[in-house]
């Protein structure tokens, strides 16, 4: 490890550690009111955004281990005290299965030799899942129209019908409903469109509701493999601690109970990051995976395509997983995909300045975050990372500027952020980061990307 140095420069954060704390921000945000508008939630939107920004261009490579595992011990003391919807039954067992895998994190992300390490990082991570599984039984339909969308997308997938020329009740009365959907798509009490995510995100959702009649299900599982992936990206304790840092993020249980999509996002993000590290051959065909995911993950080409020639295998991948659902009925697609999206209101409970003026009558124009999150395209491009921890820095920083300037963004879109950062986190001993760490010191580290 370096030296830390003396007066300011001891104080100043390292570019992991800005990194760490970028996360811990959008962490507490969305734990402050559930994702939702508030002045303090959004101060730590932004704190996290300019630590973000920080820890992209900062070079300083210290890292002071205390940083990552107080960010840990908020993580879990935050989770523990939070309270997912369990019913009477099962809460006896959330309550102790929490707790074991608490202390299996804790285990974890102690200076323990390299496979006791992991085993108490899967430990961790099955302990989640089982409270996961907990926490769903006891909510079989939430109150929120995404599991309509994703359960009825699943069930036309299975039974060979379109998903994106379903029509899905619309669950909110009148008054609500005018706050969520645009003009004309809710007419007598149907939604006009059908499932409104990419194709890649209904096919792995729809394996939830092909084994347990519930994509949350899916969704669930793909948190826990996303936090597997990054713990086993790399062999230090760093990556054991980045996963554990995603799998922790306190509103966990949160963002599976409303079935929203960004999990199968954060998966396909750390299977992007692993074969990054393992199998950099392999990277660029999950890479067009990935930007398929949802329809904002465009705006991170520039950070996760850093050679040229890997576009054309990207672009590859994506055709064929979107293709067979868009050719099924163009029209129906982009009605459902694509305008849907564009149609929708500015919602005044985002977490997002354009949210935050509107309660001064102040109305921000919406092309504002499409040119400020085409300047952080630029500058990521021209800053061209290409080690592990750079691109998941610069596809952070690309995401948190669309959505704190956006129209909508809440918990679900942050979560991503946490995952992404999660990602930059677990990667630090790439080669691009003087990380010392005394358990590990006859381990080998992988090299920095070509």
């Amino acid at each position: 490890m370096n030296p830390p140095g003396s007066g300011f420069a001891a104080l100043r954060p390292s570019a992991g550690e800005a990194t760490i704390a970028a996360l811990v921000c959008i962490s507490a945000a969305i734990q402050w009111n559930d994702g939702a508008i508030a002045t303090g939630a959004l101060g730590l939107v932004t704190a996290g955004l300019f630590l973000c920004i920080w820890g992209f261009t900062s070079k300083d490579r210290r890292l002071r281990w205390m940083v990552p595992w107080a960010a840990l011990v908020y993580e879990i003391l935050t989770l523990l005290n939070s309270q997912p919807p369990v019913g009477a039954a099962d809460r006896t067992a959330f309550q102790a299965i929490i707790w074991l895998a608490s202390a299996s994190a804790i285990a974890a992300g102690g200076p323990l030799r390299l496979p006791w390490r992991r085993l108490a990082m899967v430990a961790a991570i099955a302990g989640v899942f089982l409270c996961g599984v907990l926490m769903l039984r006891s909510t079989p339909r939430p109150k929120v129209d995404v599991w309509d969308l994703h359960q009825e997308g699943a069930k036309a997938l299975f039974s060979g019908t379109d998903p994106y020329a379903i029509r899905v009740r619309d669950m909110y009365p009148p008054e609500y409903s005018r706050l969520f959907y645009g003009p004309g798509m809710s007419l007598g009490g149907y939604l006009t469109v059908g499932f409104p995510y990419p194709p890649i995100s209904l096919y792995i959702s729809s394996l939830g509701y092909l084994v347990a009649g519930d994509t949350r299900y899916a969704h669930l599982a793909a948190i826990c493999l996303a936090a597997l992936l990054l713990g086993f990206s790399g062999r230090g304790r760093i990556s054991t601690l980045g996963a554990l840092l995603l799998l922790f993020c306190p509103r966990v249980f949160f963002v599976v109970d409303a079935n929203w999509t960004e999990p199968v996002v954060v998966f396909l993000f750390a299977l992007t990051v692993f074969c990054l590290r393992r199998y950099p051959r392999a990277a660029p065909w999950i890479t067009g995976l990935l930007l398929t995911g949802k329809q904002y993950m465009i705006f991170t080409a520039p950070a996760m395509l850093r050679r040229w020639r890997d576009v054309p295998k990207a672009m590859l991948a994506a055709t064929l997983v979107t293709a067979p659902l868009v050719l099924w009925n163009v029209r129906e697609f982009f009605n459902s995909a694509v305008f849907f999206h564009f149609a929708q209101p500015s919602r005044p409970d985002a977490l997002s300045y354009m949210a935050w003026l509107l309660r001064y009558g102040i109305h921000m124009p919406g092309w504002v975050p499409f040119l400020l999150t085409g300047i952080a395209m630029a500058y990521v491009l021209l800053r061209a990372p290409s080690t592990p921890t750079a691109i998941c820095s610069a596809t952070s920083l690309v995401l948190i500027v669309f959505f704190v300037f956006n129209k909508s963004a809440f918990c679900n879109y942050y979560y991503l952020v946490v995952g992404a950062l999660g990602a930059a986190v677990a990667t630090l001993d790439a080669g691009d980061a003087a990380v010392s760490d005394p358990s590990t010191a006859d381990e080998s580290h992988p090299t920095p990307l070509p």
